[in-house]
C-alpha cells in the first residue's frame, strides 16, 4: 500500500473511532409517582406519615383542630367534628383510588383548603364529597369523581346541609343525575367558583328518581 493509501486508511480508522466514541446511550428517565402522604396537627405538632397518615390525624384530632397535608393521601375519609383540612404544598391531594367516596362529612363544619379531591367512585351518592352537615371549600378542585348510575352528586352531594365554595372548581365528575353538585334540602353558596364539564349519564327508565317526562325518568342536571 502506498503512502496515500496508508494515510487514507489511518484517517478512516480515526473517523470510525471518533464516531464510536461519540455514541452515548441515554436511558429513559424514571417517572416519579405522586409524593407520599404526610400530615401534621397544627395545634399539637404531631406529625403522621404513611398510608394511614390522614386517617390517624383525623381520628386523633380534637374539634376545631387544623390538619396540614402534604403529598397525595389515598383512602376514604370520614370527618365527624369541626375540622380544617389544609393543603400545604402544590398539588396536595385526597385520592379515593376508585375504591369508594373520598370524603364524608357527618358532623360539624369541615373547612377544606388548597386541596384536590379526586378519584372517588361510589355506587351511592356523592362520589367526591358527601356533606351531611356543613362544608366550606376554599381554593379546592373536585374532579374526576363518580356516583352511581342511578344516583346523584358525582362531585359533591349536599344532603340536608350547608355547602360553600370559594375560589373553587368542580369539573369532570359524573353521576346518574347532578354530575357536578347535587343539593337535597340543602343550601349552596358559590363565590368566584366554577362548575364545568360534568355529566349526568342516567339512561331513561321507569324507575323513579330523575326528571319525569311522559312516564319515563331521565338524567337531570349535568352541572348542578
Amino acid at each position: 500500500m502506498g503512502i496515500q493509501g496508508k494515510r487514507a486508511g489511518a484517517w478512516l480508522a480515526c473517523a470510525l473511532g471518533l464516531a464510536a466514541s461519540s455514541v452515548v446511550l441515554v436511558a429513559p428517565a424514571a417517572v416519579a409517582g405522586p409524593p407520599p402522604c404526610q400530615t401534621k396537627n397544627v395545634r399539637t405538632g404531631v406529625e403522621y406519615k404513611g398510608a394511614s397518615a390522614l386517617s390517624s390525624a383525623i381520628t386523633e384530632a380534637a374539634s376545631g383542630d387544623t390538619i396540614s397535608i402534604w403529598g397525595t393521601c389515598y383512602g376514604n375519609f370520614t370527618v365527624d367534628k369541626d375540622l380544617t383540612l389544609r393543603g400545604q404544598a402544590k398539588n396536595a391531594t385526597l385520592d379515593g383510588n376508585k375504591q369508594g367516596r373520598v370524603l364524608r362529612i357527618n358532623a360539624g363544619t369541615t373547612n377544606i383548603r388548597n386541596l384536590t379531591i379526586t378519584n372517588g367512585q361510589t355506587s351511592s351518592l356523592g362520589g367526591g364529597i358527601y356533606v351531611a352537615t356543613a362544608a366550606v371549600l376554599v381554593n379546592v378542585v373536585v374532579t374526576g369523581n363518580s356516583a352511581g348510575p342511578t344516583q346523584f352528586g358525582g362531585g359533591i352531594e349536599a344532603d340536608g346541609s350547608s355547602l360553600t365554595l370559594i375560589d373553587s372548581t368542580v369539573s369532570g365528575n359524573t353521576a346518574g343525575g347532578s354530575g357536578g353538585i347535587d343539593m337535597f334540602r340543602a343550601k349552596a353558596t358559590l363565590i368566584n367558583s366554577t362548575v364545568t364539564g360534568n355529566r349526568a349519564t342516567r339512561a331513561p327508565s321507569t324507575v323513579s328518581d330523575g326528571c319525569n317526562f311522559a312516564g319515563l325518568y331521565y338524567s337531570c342536571a349535568g352541572g348542578i
